[in-house]
């Protein structure tokens, strides 16, 4: 999910306590509020519910770098105290570099559960071989498309 629709959703959820048609809310609705926002059709709400306050889940968020300046910092607040609690799901966050300031919690020492990671650029190789698996049953165009954009680009 893009961190950006959490941040919204925070900034939403902070004018409706200013506005006073809400006494407060948590990291964990302006999650779940971003999620909901989502254009899912067979999403199971009251699954997601349940397991979202547990280690059974998953989050994935993405572009820490799109997120508005002016939301980054709440933004960062409610992930660090949200992170911290025991129970909570599995994270996975990611951003380009630039823009990173880097992670919103404090990661424990390069464990295998907690780590920063940076991936690189895939070679002309890498990308044709990401393209087959991906795109199994026709890679053809998707190769030729590959190979006319990395033309221009020499």
């Amino acid at each position: 999910m893009p961190l950006a629709d959490v941040a919204k959703a925070i900034s939403d959820l902070e004018a409706q306590v200013a506005a006073g048609s809400r006494q407060a809310y948590s990291f964990r609705d302006a999650i779940l509020t971003a999620v909901h926002r989502q254009p899912h059709r067979a999403l199971n709400w009251d699954r997601l519910d349940e397991l979202f306050g547990t280690s059974h889940a998953k989050l994935f968020l993405d572009a820490w770098d799109e997120v508005p300046r002016e939301l980054r910092d709440r933004l960062h607040s409610g992930l660090c105290d949200w992170i911290g609690q025991p129970g909570k799901p599995y994270v996975l966050l990611s951003s380009r570099v630039v823009g990173y300031p880097g992670a919103p919690w404090r990661l424990a020492e390069r464990t295998e559960q907690e780590r920063e990671m940076e991936l690189l650029p895939f070679d002309a190789d890498q990308q044709q071989a990401f393209v087959r698996a991906y795109f199994v049953s026709d890679a053809a165009p998707v190769l030729r498309n590959v190979r006319q954009k990395d033309a221009r680009l020499s």
